[in-house]
């Protein structure tokens, strides 16, 4: 089974082009090119496929790849 991390990390992966292997959660979507746009589209991406809202106050809490993994596991968990 995929775990929330690796899905979160293969539709930022999939966004940008990148190889998964190379991303870390330390890295910020500022490091990966990441501008507002590209913020929002992710938003949308990580909504459809775990069937959760993230608001907007909650995005603008998304600095790393570890925040959005960590946001979209807390919110999983809530839903569940």
């Amino acid at each position: 089974m995929t775990t929330i991390a690796e899905r979160c990390l293969s539709l930022i992966a999939n966004q940008k082009a990148l190889s998964v292997e190379t991303l870390r959660p330390d890295q910020t979507l500022e490091e990966l090119q990441f501008d507002s746009l590209d913020k929002v589209t992710l938003v949308f991406d990580i909504e459809e496929e775990f069937h959760l809202s993230i608001s907007d106050a909650e995005l603008a809490q998304l600095h790393t790849l570890g925040d959005i993994i960590n946001g979209v596991t807390r919110k999983a968990t809530e839903a569940a």
